[in-house]
């Protein structure tokens, strides 16, 4: 056909051509009669794509998994294993005190923790429950 790529009559119309070759392919356009009805069918299609494009609402429908609720039960078994220790005759009274109230910490550390990471997840779940209903 001539030396005008299709890249660059679809880079035309976007505006990526530099100045001096958009003004080049806009005289062989001028000049060529297939040329001008190949752009103008561009043109054409690249007006209808960005109409649906404007009139395109784009509604995200993203589901979050359900929260679950901070689970200590590996500070339960821990505070458990220890109390059974004890009982048996196993710990000393200071290591028992050591213990016990080491896995006490540990478990309102998970508790806080798990806490805290729920509620930063709550509002995002508010939102995606009124946008997708």
């Amino acid at each position: 056909m001539n030396s005008v790529s299709p890249a660059e009559l679809s880079g035309l119309l976007d505006g990526e051509l530099d100045p001096a070759r958009a003004a080049e392919v806009l005289a062989m356009i001028a000049a060529d009669p297939e040329l001008q009805s190949l752009y103008d069918t561009f043109r054409r299609d690249d007006a209808g794509w960005r109409a649906q494009a404007a009139s395109a609402a784009f509604l995200p429908r993203v589901r979050l998994p359900a929260r679950r609720q901070p689970s200590t039960r590996w500070a339960a078994a821990l505070f458990l294993a220890v109390l059974v220790a004890w009982v048996a005759g196993k710990l000393t009274d200071e290591t028992w005190a050591f213990l016990l109230l080491n896995s006490l910490s540990l478990a309102g550390l998970t508790v806080a923790v798990f806490s805290g990471i729920a509620q930063r997840l709550q509002p995002a779940e508010r939102m995606t429950e009124s946008v997708g209903g």
